[in-house]
């Protein structure tokens, strides 16, 4: 649980992108959507952080 945020939460929103991955090649393209439009974003991130 990332943030206090439960898997029932995001499972019930809706996203108008989901990236898998926040490395560069993800950052780098989540970056340029963000700034072309006001858009809900879901990166999933593999591993406890």
């Amino acid at each position: 649980m990332v943030l206090g945020i439960r898997p029932e939460q995001i499972a019930n929103e809706h996203f108008d992108l989901v990236a898998v991955g926040s490395g560069f090649g993800s950052a780098f393209f989540l970056h340029a959507f963000a700034k072309q439009r006001k858009a809900r974003i879901l990166v999933l991130e593999w591993g406890r952080h």
